[in-house]
């Protein structure tokens, strides 16, 4: 967000390098907030709760996904059930 000119864009995928936090769902109103840090001249994703997270709770974060694609955000449907939903994923 507020990247116009997408420097600020990193691509994460799991297929390669995973963990935990690749099996994180998104959510528009999310429970953790992801940060992405640099540590020794590699990029480094931070993960950490934005508010106190009850025992058994789901981890959730927003993809924050982009596309200039109307007909790819329709088929990302969002089905976290917030108050909030965009309904998709993606932001326009």
């Amino acid at each position: 967000k507020g990247d116009m000119n997408g420097y600020a864009c990193v691509t994460v995928d799991a297929m390669h390098f995973s963990n935990y936090s690749s099996r994180l769902c998104h959510s528009c109103k999310p429970n953790v907030d992801v940060r992405v840090r640099a540590v020794d001249g590699r990029y480094k994703l931070m993960m950490m709760t934005t508010k106190p997270v009850r025992c058994g709770e789901e981890l959730v974060y927003d993809y924050n996904c982009t596309t200039d694609s109307r007909a790819e955000r329709d088929a990302a449907r969002c089905f976290c059930g917030t108050s909030t939903c965009r309904g998709s994923y993606f932001y326009l």
